[in-house]
């Protein structure tokens, strides 16, 4: 009886195992597809598997005409990308692998960053870790394999952290397209060494987003509003955004800019910048954030430089400065 009881336990758990991973394949973000997105797949696919197959959309018969219909250069290629023979199969496989690692898992190594004259701006590198799975509760559907690095491109108004876990979710030329599951694991500064390599990124002019969007800003209000105090207050950039502190280091304020999230969002934000106070503005007119206001959290849509300075000056009195 005790024997059958154990192989019934041992069922159910096997059965619970499955019954996890089942509801993450579901659960996991599918690519939106259309008739012709799932027609590009295809060709892709077959583009991808020789040069000889991906050299016909370069050519004037009947199937570059079709494939140039369907868009299935806009699909592999960006700007600056080669377009000879050899390139555009490469360029296939590269988009074939990106659709295969959809649905996976990974952590944010390196953030993108809006496109700018820099080249590879919109840029950033995720990496395949499998504490990302443990981290976000997933199953992962390859513990044994490798931890490889992918690009991740750039979206509006998203502003990614490093160690952020995220679901890759679709793909674009550039990069996947991923969204947040919630958690955070550890990063390193030789993991980011590593994924600015890989991505070919320029780390000398590498700033983050949320900080670029704000920083200016804050400097602004204090050179313009607060032209007393000049030399008394520095600005850092920071994934969050752009903080203030005293010259003796004491962090005052962190500018940060909205990405849909809640009060308890901002709260964290304002935790990790080690600031008395974080103020989170929207920067798009349409952005649907609802205003707040207490001693550590304020969430303003009115983003004036002399706003923002007296948001400086009323953290800083509530420091006693």
């Amino acid at each position: 009886m005790k024997a059958e009881v154990a192989q019934l336990k041992q069922g159910l758990a096997g059965a619970e195992a499955a019954f996890k991973a089942f509801l993450d394949a579901v659960d996991g973000a599918q690519m939106p597809r259309g008739v012709w997105e799932l027609e590009q797949d295809i060709w892709i696919k077959w583009m991808s598997r020789s040069p000889q197959n991906a050299n016909e959309i370069l050519g004037d018969g009947s199937i570059a005409a079709h494939l140039q219909k369907i868009g299935v250069l806009g699909r592999i290629a960006q700007k600056g990308d080669v377009l000879s023979q050899g390139g555009v199969h490469k360029l296939a496989q590269a988009e074939d692998a990106r659709r295969a690692s959809v649905g996976r898992t990974g952590v944010v190594v390196v953030p993108p960053r809006a496109p700018s004259h820099i080249k590879g701006t919109e840029v950033g590198v995720i990496k395949m870790r499998h504490d990302a799975y443990t981290s976000a509760k997933r199953v992962d559907p390859n513990p044994a394999g490798g931890e490889e690095h992918v690009k991740v491109t750039w979206e509006k108004g998203q502003y990614l952290r490093p160690g952020e876990v995220v679901l890759i979710r679709d793909t674009k030329a550039s990069g996947v397209v991923v969204k947040r599951l919630g958690s955070e694991v550890a990063v390193s500064g030789a993991e980011q060494k590593a994924a600015i390599s890989f991505g070919g990124i320029e780390e000398a002019t590498y700033v983050p987003e949320a900080s670029s969007v704000m920083y200016d800003r804050a400097r602004m209000a204090i050179q313009y509003h607060m032209r007393e105090e000049t030399g008394k207050l520095k600005v850092s950039a920071t994934y969050d955004g752009a903080l203030v502190s005293e010259a003796d280091g004491t962090r005052v304020i962190l500018f940060s800019p909205w990405t849909s999230g809640d009060l308890v969002d901002a709260r964290t934000r304002r935790a990790r910048s080690g600031a008395a106070r974080v103020v989170v503005y929207p920067l798009d007119a349409n952005d649907a954030m609802k205003e707040h206001r207490d001693a550590e959290v304020v969430m303003s849509k009115d983003n004036s430089t002399s706003m923002m300075a007296e948001e400086i000056a009323s953290a800083r009195r509530a420091l006693g400065k």
